[in-house]
């Protein structure tokens, strides 16, 4: 889209150079060629005009010291397009680009690696007797440590890594899973509900432990009753 847009500015500014150079203002235009060293053909034009860009102004340097105010006004808007906004837009884009290869590097170099070892690891499938001497050579999962932004840095990077659309049946899949943290806020989540539920059975544990209490004093003071009957009873009879 950068580029198009810069064509397309080129072609319009040369368009109107060459308008503002090249055509007559009158209706009857006396000098049919008027004296200025701008190209009249329009690939001639365009190729002039984007060599402004680095600095080479011969066919417009006697234009430059004349009074004509739409082609002073015209070479200004020229120059704040292309100099000042299309080449800071340029850097920018190239900027961006290796910032950007410069963050996502390390997880092409997982991506590409994790798949090396699936292949290798389907492989053995068909290699017959070697899944059942050499089994322990693939493990059954493997942990990376990550952040939660690095995750959502790789779902953006490999979506189509989280959903398989055409799951195949034919040939056996890897037993090999990529593990990741999860989000942070989650974590929490999950560590709320958990200290809820161990606040709900602290509660529990408590009131089953004085019910148990309880039953147990209420027995003892019948046992202690018992006990003082038989013992006035005996006491009475001797």
């Amino acid at each position: 889209m950068f580029f198009f847009i810069s064509v397309g500015g080129i072609i319009a500014f040369s368009i109107a150079i060459l308008h503002l150079l090249r055509s007559c203002p009158f209706e009857n235009c006396e000098e049919a060629d008027p004296p200025t060293l701008f190209p009249q053909h329009f690939y001639g034009a365009v190729s002039a005009t984007f060599f402004f860009m680095g600095g080479r102004y011969d066919s417009i340097n006697d234009d430059m010291d004349s009074s004509n105010w739409a082609f002073h006004t015209m070479m200004i808007v020229f120059f704040f397009f292309t100099v000042i906004l299309m080449l800071n837009v340029l850097i920018a884009l190239i900027n961006l680009a290796f910032v950007d290869g410069d963050e996502t590097w390390r997880l092409e170099w997982l991506q590409n690696r994790l798949r090396v070892i699936e292949s290798v690891e389907n492989l053995t499938f068909h290699i017959p007797g070697f899944r059942q001497h050499y089994n322990c050579w693939f493990p059954n999962e493997i942990y990376y440590s990550v952040t939660a932004m690095e995750i959502e840095d790789f779902k953006a990077e490999y979506p189509s890594d989280f959903i398989d659309p055409n799951p195949s049946t034919d040939t056996p899949e890897s037993n090999t899973t990529l593990m990741t943290e999860k989000p942070i806020q989650e974590l929490k989540d999950e560590l709320k509900q958990a200290r809820e539920q161990i606040s709900l059975m602290k509660g529990e544990i408590q009131m089953a432990l004085q019910e148990q209490s309880t039953a147990h004093q209420n027995q003892m003071t019948e046992i202690q009753a018992m006990l003082a009957t038989l013992l006035k009873d005996k006491a009475s009879s001797s």
